[in-house]
């Protein structure tokens, strides 16, 4: 089971980076929840809450980019590190572009059931893209 999930888990990455909204959502169980104490419409539910949160962060770093460091599987859930690198273009939000890049880490849990993700959970240093993108002050 787990080598299933970790394999599911690299196809949901590789729609994330080819920018492949229908892809992505192929990874998902029709009433999966995706959830994150950074995105302030956390909880997205279902695919077209789901789909939102991928169109915000596309329209936002048209070149968003997660690779893969770190990935551990432990029965139904895969655990993956990632560094997230993107140019905001777009809109966040209300943050205008800021043609700024950001390079965060990101860690992902993904419960996995019957080969698609049931319940993902994201957190990254929200501040931390903050300041890299110009809207928060740099650490002293």
């Amino acid at each position: 089971m787990s080598d299933e999930n970790m394999a599911a888990n690299r196809a949901s990455f590789a729609a994330w980076n080819a920018h492949d909204a229908t892809q992505w959502l192929k990874n998902f169980a029709d009433d999966a929840v995706y959830e994150s104490d950074t995105v302030p419409t956390s909880p997205h539910k279902g695919h077209a809450g789901i789909r939102q949160l991928f169109d915000l962060y596309h329209t936002a770093f048209p070149d968003t980019h997660l690779e893969i460091v770190q990935e551990i599987a432990s029965g139904p859930y895969v655990v993956t590190r990632t560094k997230a690198t993107g140019t905001q273009h777009g809109p966040l939000g209300s943050l205008p572009g800021t043609h700024r890049t950001s390079i965060v880490e990101i860690c992902f849990i993904a419960e996995y059931r019957n080969g698609k993700i049931h319940h993902m959970r994201a957190f990254w240093d929200t501040a931390s893209m903050l300041r890299q993108l110009g809207v928060l002050p740099a650490q002293a």
